[in-house]
């Protein structure tokens, strides 16, 4: 439990926030604080967890502040977990921007990939990639979908691994992370998971994808999800991808910089950029340099 304490200690040294607003979706969580500050919380994917609310839990979640809420990211209950991770990513936010979710296409190049639980959004992307997966799933059955149990013993054949913040909920990260150390990379995606990154990267995280939004937009996010929308098709959440491993590292991006290419620019902006740079030459000076 060593890695929750720290997580814990570091949420801790946080400023401390009054909640205005809690909101706990089918798909999602979401918090609002007085002081402008929000964060995007996972619950537990549909089938895996039997959701159901706790007249104690609920009157607990409605007293508590920021910090108290996000205490209870050890609670196994996905009601309280909804709500603290939320929080959790509400005080400690990513610190830049971060990487279009297409950064990581090409990481695995090829190899084995375990993916922890099925996700209906997440599967179809990561296929349409070309990705090898092997999933662990007590709820599907397919050639490539094996029993939760099996990960400890099979996870290990994989070269990467894809978790959610789920595996923080019940455990999983726990019995697994001397597996994730020895792959070449393991992906933790949010939402609900707060920027801690030293501590991550010691229990074997090597990348995370966090959501970003524009500040203008939580309130329509707070609807969808409010709706029982799911923040991953959500269109005011943009999936960013932040490399936990040190900037020599051949895996942190698949576009070295020699390539030329910068994956924090999407097409669009690369064109808007364009189009800026053509607008602000003088008559003749298009093809200078």
């Amino acid at each position: 439990m060593r890695l929750y304490e720290k997580i814990l200690d570091h949420i801790r040294s946080i400023p401390d926030g009054v909640v205005e607003r809690l909101v706990l979706g089918w798909h999602g969580s979401c918090v609002l604080l007085r002081d402008g500050r929000c964060g995007i919380g996972t619950v537990p994917l549909p089938g895996h967890e039997v959701l159901r609310s706790v007249h104690s839990h609920t009157e607990n979640l409605l007293r508590q502040s920021a910090r108290g809420l996000a205490e209870l990211l050890v609670s196994p209950f996905p009601q309280e977990f909804a709500a603290a991770s939320a929080a959790a990513a509400a005080l400690l936010p990513p610190p830049e921007e971060g990487f279009p979710i297409e950064t990581l296409r090409s990481l695995p190049r090829g190899e084995k990939v375990a993916l922890l639980g099925y996700d209906a959004e997440l599967v179809p992307l990561l296929r349409e990639w070309g990705w090898s997966l092997a999933i662990f799933d007590d709820l599907r059955s397919a050639p490539d979908v094996f029993p939760s149990w099996s990960g400890a013993h099979l996870a290990g054949s994989c070269s990467w691994a894809w978790i959610s913040a789920e595996a923080l909920r019940d455990r999983q990260i726990l019995s697994l992370m001397s597996t994730f150390k020895t792959m070449e990379g393991c992906i933790l995606q949010g939402p609900g998971v707060p920027w801690s990154p030293e501590v991550l990267e010691e229990a074997g995280i090597t990348h995370l994808l966090l959501p970003a939004w524009s500040e203008r937009d939580f309130t329509s996010i707070l609807t969808y999800i409010e709706a029982g929308g799911n923040p991953l098709s959500c269109p005011s959440v943009f999936w960013r991808v932040h490399s936990l491993l040190p900037a020599s590292s051949p895996t942190l991006l698949p576009f070295p910089p020699e390539h030329g290419k910068d994956p924090r620019v999407s097409p669009t902006e690369k064109e808007q950029a364009v189009i800026k740079n053509q607008a602000s030459l003088a008559p003749g000076e298009e093809g200078q340099s």
